[in-house]
């Protein structure tokens, strides 16, 4: 069953007032790139995903977070202490302001990337993540244009 909602993107360019605070910029996404060599060419095991977090896990016991926040998203690579293979229990179709619509079986997408290897590439603002043989998609996030602090993770092919 999908829940139709309207929506628009909430992500927003960041905009750097100063060549020096872009390389400062540069250098904390240069600085959380290091973590992904624990995952990236690994093979991804399981995966959570309540609509605003993914937690997908890696044979190599290491975790990568992805949520929003701050109209970003934001990411780490950390220690699998828990695999927590919660899944939410609702599909979207995502009404986008052109009035095009986007079934996002987020399961159905998710899914591909179990029993494969993975790998992640950043910018200071976009995530890209792809599985060997596969397409390569960007996460994104959206909020309801009808409630702002309903907001949802959103991944898509590049």
């Amino acid at each position: 069953m999908y829940q139709d909602i309207p929506v628009k993107s909430l992500i927003e360019p960041t905009i750097y007032r100063s060549f020096e605070e872009a390389i400062v910029g540069s250098k904390q996404v240069s600085n959380l790139q290091k973590k992904l060599d624990h995952i990236n060419g690994k093979t991804a095991i399981e995966y959570g995903f309540d609509g605003i977090t993914l937690k997908l896990y890696f044979d190599s016991q290491f975790t990568l977070r992805v949520s929003i926040a701050d109209k970003l998203i934001k990411w780490d690579v950390e220690k699998t202490i828990n695999l927590e293979a919660s899944r939410l229990d609702q599909n979207y179709t995502f009404i986008f302001p052109n009035g095009e619509k986007f079934k996002w079986g987020w399961d159905a997408v998710f899914s591909k990337f179990i029993g494969k290897q993975v790998a992640i590439s950043t910018s200071d603002q976009y995530l890209f993540i792809f599985y060997r043989g596969g397409p390569e998609f960007m996460f994104s996030s959206l909020v309801n244009s009808e409630n702002d602090t309903d907001h949802y993770l959103f991944l898509a092919e590049a």
